[in-house]
């Protein structure tokens, strides 16, 4: 014998703001709470329709969606963040995968995500406010989770490695101003080399800031 099964519909009795959260509202099928979603999901529904199961488990999917995609806006509000950042975050959120595509979808068309953006701005920032070697930039921007063909295409715009090494250098400078030659030479030259520059421009850009500064002996 055959056993049929009916979706049954139930009727919503009240949408209510949650007091915690006036952005959520809490949804009464039947006049006992059902679920709770968002404004941006719940602006179509009123008092008195009717929602089957198929309705319901829709409105709670979207909900996950529009509540993954806040956080997600809420995390690139402080900087810009790379592709891999914000899926590492949707992530430890708990989202699997198919929201997070959703998510990542939404923000790439707001052009909110962007990686040839992240990188290029992210190689402005480190030339103009914290230099260092080209290799270092790059072995960051990898990091962050940017394709190679975005690195090399965003590298070549960058200042020239001397002038970086220079800049670099004179900041630390002032930390030696009384050290001598040899001292001034291996702690501002291994401070140089951690930040990735190669042996020859930081043993020329050392001399340089040396004699600069007034320094003979």
């Amino acid at each position: 014998m055959a056993v049929f099964f009916i979706n049954m519909e139930k009727m919503i009795t009240a949408i209510t703001p949650q007091k915690k959260n006036p952005r959520r509202v809490n949804i009464y099928l039947d006049g006992e709470f059902a679920f709770g979603i968002s404004n941006t999901v719940a602006a179509w529904l009123q008092v008195g329709q009717k929602l089957d199961d198929k309705r319901i488990d829709d409105l709670i999917s979207r909900d996950e969606r529009e509540v993954a995609f806040q956080r997600a806006m809420h995390y690139a509000a402080y900087r810009m963040r790379s592709e891999k950042e914000m899926e590492d975050k949707l992530s430890s959120y708990g989202y699997g995968d198919e929201v997070i595509s959703d998510v990542m979808d939404r923000l790439k068309a707001l052009g909110v995500v962007d990686d040839q953006v992240f990188a290029g701005n992210w190689v402005e920032s480190r030339v103009s406010f914290h230099p260092r070697s080209k290799r270092q930039i790059a072995y960051e921007l990898r990091h962050k989770g940017i394709a190679d063909e975005i690195i090399t295409a965003v590298l070549p715009n960058s200042a020239d490695e001397s002038q970086l090494a220079y800049r670099l250098g004179m900041k630390y400078a002032p930390r030696l101003k009384d050290a001598e030659w040899e001292i001034f030479r291996r702690k501002l030259g291994s401070y140089l080399v951690r930040k990735g520059f190669a042996y020859e421009i930081v043993k020329n850009v050392t001399a340089q800031i040396w004699e600069e500064q007034g320094n003979t002996n």
